[in-house]
């Protein structure tokens, strides 16, 4: 890897680390389109599986005493049960006609969340959790949407921002990982061998992106960290159906 692609990596971890510690997710919407040109697909997605968790792991460090336990565990825990479904569907189904498919769903998804948002709090109880950890491992394994599904679940819920933040870190520390052990198992040339250097500079990249975004948050209203939540949905749910509708073109 040549230095101008690390440094660009590490410019990519410290910008979504700061955006993951603002609004408990960005990590992934970021880092990935740029991963994934300078690597290649499957590598690209394993490594913005393991950084996602690392960078979640040092934003939980931060924010430890805000996760509810309640909300987390359903949602991780039933996330797990889809993680090989996706990963099933993505083998299954030509990968330009699932993006467009699940990126315009969690686009229809965001758009009826937003809408709802005054009414938020209607929606409580075990199987709205249950649903949206299933879907939300389903779509994070096949496309890379998990952290939108969240997003929704939280609006509708009526998730505090500040707990949703904190709470949602798990589950990207154990879906990211569960995911990226799978895809290498179906698939082993997508672990790509990096220096150890790299993976110290990554750390490094992202403790500071993490530290960046711990002064940030102190100047925003968590409604605006909600917004800013909702912005990075939306702009990740986006790449994935253009990405897809470009490949349903050109194939």
């Amino acid at each position: 890897m040549t230095t101008t692609a690390a440094l660009v990596i590490a410019l990519v971890l410290v910008v979504g680390a700061a955006a993951q510690r603002v609004t408990g997710l960005g990590f992934a919407i970021v880092a990935a389109p740029v991963l994934v040109l300078l690597v290649g697909p499957a590598p690209g997605v394993v490594l913005v599986n393991v950084l996602g968790a690392v960078v979640a792991l040092l934003v939980l460090l931060r924010v430890r005493r805000d996760v509810d336990p309640r909300r987390v565990l359903p949602v991780t825990a039933t996330a797990l049960l889809g993680v090989p479904v996706g990963l099933a569907l993505a083998r299954a189904v030509p990968a330009a006609w699932l993006e467009l498919v699940l990126g315009a769903l969690v686009l229809v998804a965001l758009a009826v969340s937003a809408r709802a948002a005054r009414g938020a709090g209607a929606v409580s109880g075990v199987v709205p959790a249950v649903a949206a950890g299933a879907s939300s491992g389903v779509l994070h394994a096949a496309a890379g949407l998990g952290s939108p599904v969240l997003s929704v679940y939280a609006v509708l819920s009526g998730w505090p921002q500040r707990s949703f933040t904190a709470s949602v870190q798990p589950w990207f520390v154990v879906v990211g990982l569960v995911a990226a052990v799978l895809q290498v198992a179906l698939e082993p040339t997508a672990l790509l061998p990096l220096p150890w250097t790299l993976w110290v500079g990554a750390v490094a990249a992202a403790a500071v992106g993490t530290g960046l975004g711990e002064l940030l948050v102190r100047r925003l209203t968590p409604a605006t960290a909600r917004r800013g939540l909702l912005v990075l949905s939306v702009l990740g749910a986006s790449t994935i159906l253009l990405e897809g509708l470009v490949g349903v073109v050109a194939g």
